[in-house]
């Protein structure tokens, strides 16, 4: 009767065992379970090396693309996110991006038109009263570190991985109004700036904000001022 018993025992696991799906484990809905692909085309083309792709949300991360724009995320936490593409100084797009629970993802062709950009020159003597602030991104082998949230709403950036090469970009950015529109613009210690990002257009006022809220300089002749995607459209310098 003791040998019937563990036999039939045996039996009822080997079926339990039988029964469960190894190939498809069950995974809880926090798991970092997904995997997101996708490819950026441009119009006009460029060389998208270094193009950094940036996923926003619960376990926000980044990568960089090659020359072909194909970016891959691994391990993704399932949930909703900003996918953020940029590449100075003329690709820059969102969009959202949901991420379910245990699937690979792929976006397939992501198809970005170019931004233009605007660049020129602040005078030597008006270079000490324009508003500037610094801008300081963290890059580990490459890519760019996105801060993390802690559980005190804290956000924080981990360089504990010793085997990474860490870099930090510093750069200094004043406000420019394109048309009345506020851009963020980089700025050199001589004066040189550039506007990214610009959409495509005609503009007729550009201008740079000094120290005073509410003082700008009017940059540029004060002409229309043609810009093209894909294009930099360098100022001839004049303040007035």
């Amino acid at each position: 009767m003791k040998n019937t018993f563990f036999a039939i025992f045996a039996i009822l696991i080997i079926v339990l065992v039988a029964g469960c799906d190894f190939e498809n484990p069950y995974v809880p809905d926090y798991a970092g379970s997904s995997s997101l692909t996708g490819r950026i085309v441009t119009d006009p083309v460029i060389d998208l090396t270094g193009t950094e792709i940036v996923l926003r949300g619960q376990k926000s991360s980044a990568t960089v693309t090659g020359a072909d724009g194909i970016f891959y995320f691994r391990d993704m936490t399932p949930g909703d996110y900003s996918l953020q593409i940029q590449k100075k100084p003329y690709l820059l797009d969102s969009f959202p991006v949901s991420i379910s629970k245990a699937t690979d993802d792929d976006l397939g062709d992501i198809k970005i038109g170019l931004k233009g950009a605007i660049a020129g020159n602040i005078p030597n003597d008006k270079i000490p009263i324009v508003r500037g602030e610094v801008e300081v991104i963290v890059y580990i082998d490459g890519v760019p570190l996105v801060p993390q949230e802690d559980s005190e709403g804290e956000l924080t950036i981990d360089l504990s991985s010793p085997e990474s090469s860490i870099s930090i970009r510093a750069e200094t950015k004043i406000s420019v109004y394109v048309d009345s529109v506020p851009y963020s613009a980089v700025v050199t210690n001589d004066g040189n700036f550039i506007v990214e990002f610009v959409p495509q257009g005609i503009y007729n006022d550009i201008r740079i904000q000094y120290n005073s809220e509410d003082s700008a300089v009017l940059i540029g002749s004060g002409g229309p001022v043609v810009v093209k995607s894909g294009q930099t459209r360098l100022l001839t310098t004049s303040t007035q």
